[in-house]
């Protein structure tokens, strides 16, 4: 192990570091031209700031949200002709730690970092995010990290949690932009409104669990696996106590996808029930006016993400 280096290699770290800070860049003026934009159309309406800062941030994570789920779909199911990136407990544990460097894998994590990074200050002072988002945005910042400076990375799981895992995104986005307008979807869009919970449903429920399980179990072997191979190494004990932090966030994201399906699959258990339908009907304008909710059991889902939802 003397040989052994835990960064990447100078070169790909400030290719990183570029990409990171690229990322703040780039998702700053989009989000400043959506602001201006809006509040420009929209003063006749009598918006007032919060209410357009919400509106950019929510279009902001709907760009960057698209983006990286279809550019994790492509990597993950159309760039490889076996299914290791899908399944990647399949391959030698040393290539799922150290390998896949190349810059297409590296750069899923430093986008996420950047635009992670961008989120906070956005989230907490202009849109005032709850504390899981923020702690969501914290976690991921933290894990994405070690993908796009240090050696032992995880990359091979890059493309899927960090791109395929944001497809739901874009359907709750679209929810919650319709949920913070009720009033306008029930008269205008209340199809398209069921159907962009569905969309939510289904998309969460196959990519985040079904087949984000094994991807799940997949890192935290290999986290595992790491931190027993650093005997040896110079500084192990620096390199352990950042793993453990990783491990940290990595346990917080995955709980936060159960504790999220747990909620669609008991709104879906409600939604299609005989015995719970009538109950439904009756409470249905008493829990809107009191919850804003959509009756689906995705609205504290929606609230708890803000406009967004993991990695």
């Amino acid at each position: 192990m003397s040989s052994f280096t835990f960064w990447l290699p100078r070169e790909q770290i400030i290719e990183s570091l570029q990409a990171i800070a690229a990322t703040c860049v780039c998702v700053s003026i989009l989000h400043l031209v959506a602001y201006h934009t809006l509040r420009r159309h929209t003063i006749k309406h009598k918006f007032n700031r919060q209410e357009c800062h919400k509106a950019a941030y929510q279009l902001t994570n709907f760009v960057v949200n698209s983006l990286l789920g279809l550019a994790g779909l492509y990597v993950s199911f159309f760039c490889h002709d076996d299914w290791d990136l899908v399944f990647p407990h399949q391959m030698n544990i040393h290539q799922r730690v150290y390998g896949y460097t190349d810059f297409k894998f590296i750069a899923f994590a430093a986008v996420q970092v950047g635009y992670n990074l961008w989120c906070l200050p956005v989230g907490i002072i202009f849109v005032k995010e709850k504390v899981e988002m923020i702690g969501h945005h914290i976690a991921v910042v933290l894990t994405c990290t070690l993908s796009a400076l240090a050696s032992p990375g995880f990359r091979i799981h890059s493309p899927f949690f960090l791109g395929v895992f944001e497809v739901s995104s874009i359907a709750l986005i679209i929810m919650n932009f319709l949920r913070d307008r009720h009033e306008w979807t029930q008269k205008n869009f209340k199809t398209g409104f069921d159907f962009c919970r569905l969309l939510f449903a289904f998309s969460f429920l196959s990519f985040r669990v079904v087949l984000g399980s094994p991807q799940i179990y997949s890192v935290i072997v290999a986290t595992i696996w790491t931190v027993r191979e650093l005997d040896g190494v110079n500084g192990a004990e620096y390199y352990r106590l950042w793993l453990l932090f990783v491990a940290m966030g990595q346990f917080f994201l995955a709980m936060l996808q159960y504790y999220w399906a747990y909620l669609i699959v008991s709104g879906l258990m409600r939604m299609l029930s005989p015995a719970l339908k009538k109950t439904t009907t009756k409470k249905k304008h008493s829990d809107c006016n009191r919850t804003e909710g959509n009756g689906f059991g995705d609205s504290e889902v929606a609230k708890a993400n803000g406009s967004k939802a993991m990695k």
